[in-house]
């Protein structure tokens, strides 16, 4: 049974992008649709980003009718990533079934655009050197095809992929070159994948590369300049983006007041517009900063329900992190099981995904929360833990932090050792 004709089909790319802004829901992909299933007695219900695969398997198979799926495919990507988030099985599956029409076709027109689609897609459900294999081939991509715009925006993918793999020093490498090369909005292969500015994006990682290197200062001064770009642009998505890392910084800088400043705005911003993706992670920031400022429950349940959400939609990225904070706000509150029991699962999704950028902040948090437990002799093996991984990964600000934990330690054994002298 065909669900539209050809010439809906045809038409399809043109109406999605002239409605990608319509409304606060970006209600891009339209009204749900009915179809029957070949069981004539079951009805199911899908979305309209079923559409492509379901009209264009009732087409005869040629190279024209490849060539349609695939503009239509190439349009649709960006609205589902800013309606349903990068990590969504729709995602993945449409740029999935890009690539391979493209390289059936051998069109090499959209490559770029397609690659850097399905690159998102596994950076956000972890997959972290998938990502990174990805991320190499649009560099390839751009530096085959001689086009500067493209060549920055692969080095800020590659960059990005390097940075959650811990390799900071390749990842800041990388992500220099992206900043240096920024000549203005994203071109038009890279905003087919998702909407946030890559010079916002790329500032905004660059300026935790340069905190965990110890540049505080310069740091600071790119996250400022990668907020002050998206307002540039009147850009939501970008906006969100640059507000919720520059909240990532703060909670890296203990400052709880900055981050709910930072994440507040952002989750403000996630509401209006309908970018569902990031309200969890502005949950979990919001929830972190509110507990440091005192307001301890309110925050736990606020990174619970955060949490809750990034394991519905399958996004894996920065779950070792967020559970590192869960663990830290619990162990605040006395919490000791829950904080345990947290710290544990981000070291799990760390292990599974090789997301080892964060390694050295969780194995600081575990020793605080093993301290607090009156496991000193654990707690300091964590702290040594610490240390090792952030100076194996060249994050001095992280070893600094470490390095005063086994400071601290040393210093109240010291004190009480004089004390039972006395």
């Amino acid at each position: 049974m065909r669900l539209i004709s050809k010439a809906s089909v045809h038409g399809w790319p043109r109406i999605t992008t002239r409605r990608v802004w319509r409304n606060k829901r970006f209600a891009i992909i339209g009204p749900l649709l009915w179809w029957r299933s070949n069981d004539s007695r079951t009805r199911k219900r899908r979305t309209c980003s079923d559409v492509p695969f379901n009209c264009a398997a009732t087409f005869r198979e040629t190279a024209k009718r490849d060539q349609e799926e695939l503009e239509l495919l190439v349009t649709l990507g960006p609205s589902l990533v800013t309606t349903q988030g990068y990590s969504t099985p729709e995602v993945g599956s449409t740029y999935e079934r890009g690539l391979q029409l493209s390289r059936r076709l051998g069109d090499r027109k959209h490559s770029f655009s397609l690659l850097s689609g399905a690159w998102g897609f596994h950076i956000v459900r972890g997959q972290l050197e998938e990502s990174r294999r990805l991320a190499q081939d649009c560099v390839d991509e751009a530096s085959r095809d001689d086009v500067p715009a493209l060549e920055m925006a692969g080095h800020f993918l590659l960059g990005t992929s390097l940075f959650y793999l811990g390799q900071l020093a390749a990842a800041r490498e990388h992500m220099e070159q992206a900043v240096a090369a920024y000549g203005g909005p994203s071109p038009p292969a890279l905003a087919l994948f998702a909407a946030p500015d890559a010079g916002v994006l790329s500032r905004a990682y660059l300026s935790h590369l340069l905190w965990l290197s110890g540049h505080a200062g310069q740091a600071a001064a790119r996250s400022q300049e990668a907020i002050a770009l998206a307002r540039e642009l009147s850009h939501p998505f970008s906006l969100v983006i640059a507000l919720q890392y520059a909240a990532i910084l703060d909670v890296l800088r203990q400052d709880g007041k900055g981050a709910l400043a930072r994440a507040a705005e952002a989750s403000a911003v996630c509401r209006k517009y309908g970018l569902e993706y990031y309200v969890s992670w502005s949950e979990v920031l919001v929830g972190w900063a509110s507990a440091v400022e005192g307001e301890t429950a309110a925050g736990l349940a606020q990174i619970r329900h955060g949490l809750d959400l990034l394991k519905a939609r399958g996004s894996e990225l920065l779950r070792p992190f967020y559970h590192g904070l869960l663990a830290e706000v619990c162990g605040v509150a006395g919490q000791a099981g829950e904080a345990l029991a947290s710290i544990a699962s981000a070291f799990a999704f760390q292990s599974k995904n090789r997301e080892l950028w964060s390694a050295p902040v969780l194995h600081r948090i575990h020793g605080d929360v093993l301290l607090r437990s009156g496991a000193a002799s654990e707690a300091q093996i964590s702290y040594q833990r610490a240390l090792e991984s952030a100076q194996q990964m060249g994050a001095p600000m992280l070893e600094r932090r470490a390095a005063d934990r086994l400071r601290e330690m040393r210093t109240a054994g010291d004190v009480r050792r004089k004390a039972t002298e006395r």
